[in-house]
């Protein structure tokens, strides 16, 4: 049972996904991991185009 402070059960990806906010488990894509997707698919596009 998720206490509300740690991950101490928790099975997931809390480095880059999961998160805890107020208590509360929070989900999504952190601002750096937005930076490094913004990067692969800015390659992948220009692979494409060429």
């Amino acid at each position: 049972m998720f206490d509300g402070q740690t991950f101490a059960v928790w099975e997931g990806d809390t480095a880059k996904t999961w998160r805890i906010e107020e208590g509360a488990l929070a989900g999504g894509l952190r601002p750096e991991s937005v930076e490094v997707l913004r990067d692969v698919v800015h390659a992948w596009l220009c692979d494409f185009c060429s």
